[in-house]
């Protein structure tokens, strides 16, 4: 009788605790897919995450999202609508012309994985120095380089370069648009 007692008093505990959990989960609302098309400039949170951001730019399915000073490229399905958070009291640098850019970048001898964020970085330099033309040297090998070079350019810089075959197949040059 006393184990019958002890599972009786554990069964209503149970029940006690699942209804509490009942009624919390209807108090926390429920991620809804978003009803709204997503478009630059607004901001989302990231499915799983409670940090906000804000949509630089959009590629395809996926959107380039900045939370903070970090950049995230996700897929457009992870990204739930949100407001905008609170500015924090960060006293905001003016943006620096950069004048010291050099109008040829040389990726010879990097892998496809070293290269790309390198020619990011110089990139963004470029647009910030206004800098026309330039040249990206990447050699010849397999054209893996070259190719998956012209490829972050397409999907990522269309809309600021264009770019074609210079004097020989080891040379991309590009053009602000």
């Amino acid at each position: 009788t006393k184990d019958l007692k002890q599972k009786r008093s554990a069964k209503k505990i149970a029940e006690k605790i699942s209804q509490e959990i009942r009624e919390i989960k209807k108090e926390i609302p429920e991620e809804i897919p978003a009803t709204k098309e997503l478009k630059v400039g607004d901001f989302v949170r990231i499915k799983g995450s409670a940090s906000v951001g804000k949509i630089n730019r959009i590629l395809g399915d996926e959107a380039e999202v900045i939370i903070g000073n970090i950049r995230m490229l996700m897929p457009m399905d992870d990204l739930i609508p949100a407001s905008a958070q609170k500015e924090t009291h960060v006293k905001k640098k003016r943006p620096q012309l950069i004048t010291n850019v050099s109008n040829k970048i040389d990726l010879r001898g990097l892998t496809s994985e070293e290269a790309i964020p390198e020619l990011d970085k110089w990139l963004n330099k470029l647009i910030t120095a206004n800098i026309k033309r330039a040249e990206i040297i990447h050699g010849k090998g397999t054209f893996s380089l070259r190719n998956n070079i012209r490829k972050f350019l397409r999907e990522h810089y269309s809309d600021f370069f264009k770019y074609y075959d210079g004097d020989n197949e080891g040379i991309t040059i590009i053009e602000l648009r």
